[in-house]
């Protein structure tokens, strides 16, 4: 019997099918570069291929027009992420950012986090008057399928700022309530797992972009009725598995949405960069462009898992049962009446699963019911998940392309 029990899934599976890797065999080095990023690398090198793209390059959805721009927010406890001699961080205010909203074009945002700088998320985060208009705005520039396209700006955003802010940020009621929540990706700024190679890797990519985009001075991609399947299937998908998921209970639709909206802009993406390279290659877009995605919504699960009242249930309920051999039903529930019903028995549920509890049916005696009582297996209750949280498992950062 092993000493450590199981954990909830906390991540989505990154890779679809064991045959995936063979399939970028036949994609461009520029599209195989992509999947040996760490996520803020691939965050960067979107940005910056979205930024080139700019209005010239959109999707097509019915009667819909969409743009491949995103809305990334870095998070570190670092001090800087930058050295000043490096990119002078003038700051944004959120005036400035409201003015801009209201013309017409791409709006490009990418800054960093500074001493005595404001950042786009310090505006987000700036409570006055005026921040409804600007939430309002923010929303109608970076559009989410299936809404309807109904302001001429976009945003395009690579914004760096502290833990303690991004949390507060997911934290806020208004956000969720007019669906910015669903827009944002949140990924964390992890110095000790960044690709050496990296800044090779980008001049290449972006490279490539721009002589593209040169060529091709305006592209539409049409999304046609079977991309529209792969879409639904692979949304199914990833809402089973994110169901798996009790510690982002609260936060599933909004994670689908974004997984949605973010895969269609890195489909967009993929198809641009293999536009004047393998034309008659078998059309992988799809599935790559699931991949890419799934990496990058992981990393809005970790922030969301770390804030997680249900991941705090999850915890203190295995501590409650840990020191115990045998407890009564309704005793757990009378510890634990503030917590969300349905998570609480999914819980013990898993326990009953691995045999760390064992249910004793209730019976009757003299006519009077007995309570439901719970056997605990104390040496296998696991208070702290037992599972090392890894985004990219090793074996796909060591894929030799």
């Amino acid at each position: 019997m092993p000493n450590r029990a199981p954990s909830f899934p906390r991540y989505l599976n990154p890779l679809p099918h064991s045959g995936f890797w063979g399939t970028l065999a036949f994609e461009p080095p520029c599209v195989r570069m992509l999947f040996r990023m760490d996520s803020l690398c691939l965050a960067q090198t979107l940005f910056s291929i979205a930024e080139i793209m700019g209005e010239s390059v959109s999707i097509k959805i019915d009667d819909n027009t969409y743009l491949p721009n995103f809305g990334f927010v870095i998070f570190s406890d670092r001090e800087n992420n930058y050295e000043s001699d490096v990119i002078e961080n003038k700051g944004i205010s959120k005036k400035e950012l409201i003015k801009a909203l209201e013309k017409d074009g791409i709006i490009n945002i990418f800054d960093v986090k500074a001493n005595n700088k404001r950042t786009f998320v310090d505006c987000l985060l700036n409570r006055n008057v005026d921040i409804e208009s600007l939430y309002h705005l923010i929303r109608k520039s970076i559009p989410m399928l299936p809404s309807r396209r109904r302001a001429k700006s976009f945003l395009n955003v690579l914004s760096y700022t502290t833990t303690e802010n991004a949390t507060k940020l997911l934290c806020q009621k208004s956000m969720r309530r007019i669906g910015l929540m669903n827009r944002f990706i949140f990924i964390k700024d992890n110095l000790l797992n960044r690709d050496d190679s990296f800044n090779e890797t980008f001049e290449t990519i972006i490279k490539t972009s721009l002589q593209i985009s040169k060529k091709h001075k305006e592209t539409i991609f049409r999304i046609t009725a079977s991309d529209k399947n792969d879409i639904d299937s692979n949304c199914n998908n990833i809402n089973l598995m994110l169901k798996e998921i009790p510690f982002i209970k609260d936060n599933i639709r909004n994670l689908s949405e974004l997984y949605r909206s973010t895969s269609i802009k890195i489909y967009c993406i993929l198809r641009f960069l293999k536009k004047d390279s393998f034309p008659n290659s078998p059309n992988w877009a799809w599935s790559h462009a699931d991949v890419l995605a799934r990496k990058l919504i992981n990393e809005k699960i970790y922030l969301l898992e770390k804030i997680s009242k249900n991941k705090l249930l999850y915890k203190n309920l295995s501590e409650f049962l840990k020191p115990r051999e045998i407890i009564a039903s309704r005793e757990i529930q009378r510890k634990f009446q503030y917590a969300d019903k349905a998570v609480l028995h999914s819980y013990i549920n898993h326990f009953l699963e691995l045999e760390i509890l064992s249910k004793q049916l209730c019976t009757r005696f003299k006519g009077k019911k007995l309570p439901q009582l719970f056997h605990v297996v104390g040496e296998r209750i696991d208070t702290d998940g037992g599972i090392k949280w890894e985004l990219y498992p090793p074996s796909v950062m060591i894929q030799d392309f």
